[in-house]
């Protein structure tokens, strides 16, 4: 689920804003899979928001307010699934 936001001035569209917060989420369960998933979706958003817009009066861009990481604790064995 991506959260929408629109901005006119004088009805004339002038930003256009796709949040992908889900994928913050997923990394704070500590859940890759989905995190990967929602990453992709994100994509899939920003490439529809592409050939919705002309590129020659269009700025776009995609850009993110912070990242985490994944760690792997402990001695695992070679072999364990990421996901």
């Amino acid at each position: 689920m991506h959260k929408l936001s629109f901005s006119y001035i004088n009805h004339v569209l002038i930003s256009f804003r796709i949040v992908g917060g889900r994928i913050d989420h997923s990394h704070h369960f500590n859940n890759a899979h989905r995190a990967l998933v929602d990453t992709l979706a994100f994509e899939d958003a920003v490439i529809t928001a592409l050939g919705m817009t002309r590129t020659d009066d269009t700025l776009m861009v995609v850009t993110s307010d912070h990242s985490h990481v994944f760690a792997f604790g402990g001695y695992p064995k070679r072999g364990n699934p990421i996901f």
